[in-house]
């Protein structure tokens, strides 16, 4: 009796913690609710005209908050969508890493488009292997780093053939996460990556190829803090957003990821306003990295709502000029292949880049069961004994 009534309790507090969490989720939402409503509002009046200070929207590119995408004829068009995938087991002297990447090009027809993949439709994985004494940190910056080598790479290849876009699956320059500490021996690789993206510049420019990355899960707040900068002078100037001042916004603000409040603000066919990648790029940690030319003057974003019932995506593009024009031939493409399914906005042809790029877990057990093989021929090794996490030799197996 005493067992059950422990386990009770436990239960007992695990819906109270349990409803804890939705009571908190459902006034932040509600909040969100409000603010949105009240902007929603004021929609077609939002425009940075009204802000005197130029110096506080100075990264942000166009006017007009929201903007409706008309999307392009699309026949005769060549489009690449690229991904890449990798799969790791770390061992205690040896780490082992799979990678893929795959690029899908869609020729596209009246009907569907006629579909090649690069290097094949199945291309065999890459085998990577690192012996040096890593922390976890760093292996898991040395995985990110190996799959992004092999999809730049891939897109370097690409430019060449012409197409008239290539959409990346994620962002367009690496992100800080993938950056290595200063001491660590990690850094000629990402010094060497680095170099890629901006072959990878070249490439594109000199083949006037329209660049593009297409961000799936974005926890991004940039949009946001441009809005927190932006929104007390807006609240002044436009008579339909006094309602702001109602509520405390600052706190909703500061809270919400960009993609969260767009999926409320912006319509299915809208993208926000374009704004720079970074509002200081002598200061950012991966743009200062780039030392060839100032990519920071062409790297550029904006929101796009492709359906009702999945949230913006975020898409970085590279534009040498008049980045405008770019927003609006990037997202003009990207939108009438995002838009076939009413839950999934993501181009069709980075979906089918996943799917063919996509490895499983017993591909690489097979790697470990054949180098184990292969080693215990001439004696045992430690260095191939799987970590104890991976063993629990005594956890149940029903």
């Amino acid at each position: 009796m005493g067992e059950l009534r422990g386990l009770d309790k436990m239960i007992s507090e695990f819906d109270k913690l349990v409803q804890a969490i939705a009571d908190k989720i459902i006034r932040m939402e509600k909040s969100r609710n409000k603010l949105s409503k009240i902007l929603r509002q004021g929609r077609k009046e939002l425009s940075l005209e009204v802000i005197p200070d130029k110096m506080l929207y100075q990264d942000i590119i166009e006017r007009e908050f929201i903007h409706e995408v008309r999307p392009a004829d699309l026949h005769g068009m060549q489009i690449v969508g690229i991904d890449g995938s990798i799969i790791s087991k770390s061992l205690h002297g040896v780490d082992l890493m799979l990678t893929r990447a795959v690029a899908v090009l869609f020729k596209m027809q009246k009907e569907k488009p006629v579909v090649q993949y690069f290097p094949n439709v199945a291309p065999n994985p890459k085998l990577v292997f690192n012996l040096d004494i890593f922390s976890g940190l760093e292996i898991d910056i040395l995985n990110s780093l190996a799959r992004i080598e092999e999809e730049i790479q891939l897109a370097i290849e690409m430019a060449p053939r012409n197409p008239d876009v290539i959409l990346l699956d994620g962002s367009i320059i690496p992100l800080i996460l993938d950056k290595p500490p200063s001491s660590s021996a990690l850094n000629q690789k990402y010094v060497d990556i680095i170099g890629k993206y901006e072959e990878l510049f070249e490439k594109c420019l000199e083949h006037d190829v329209l660049l593009a990355g297409v961000i799936k899960d974005t926890r991004s707040t940039r949009f946001m803090h441009i809005l927190g900068k932006v929104l007390p002078v807006l609240i002044s100037k436009i008579p339909e957003l006094q309602g702001v001042r109602e509520i405390d916004y600052r706190p909703i603000i500061h809270q919400t990821l960009d993609a969260t409040f767009l999926f409320r603000f912006l319509e299915p066919g809208e993208r926000s306003f374009t704004f720079k990648y970074s509002e200081s790029a002598s200061k950012h940690a991966i743009l200062k990295d780039f030392t060839k030319r100032d990519w920071s003057e062409m790297i550029f974003s904006f929101y796009l709502k492709p359906v009702q019932f999945d949230l913006p995506t975020k898409v970085e593009f590279l534009a040498p000029l008049n980045p405008i024009k770019y927003a609006k031939r990037i997202a003009s493409v990207i939108l009438p292949i995002s838009n076939q399914h009413a839950e999934y906005g993501v181009p069709s042809v980075l979906i089918e880049a996943d799917a063919r790029a996509r490895l499983f877990e017993n591909d690489l057990d097979y790697v470990y069961d054949s180098l184990s093989h292969a080693v215990s021929t001439s004696g045992f090794s430690t260095l191939l004994m799987k970590l104890r996490r991976d063993k629990r030799p005594f956890r149940s197996k029903k």
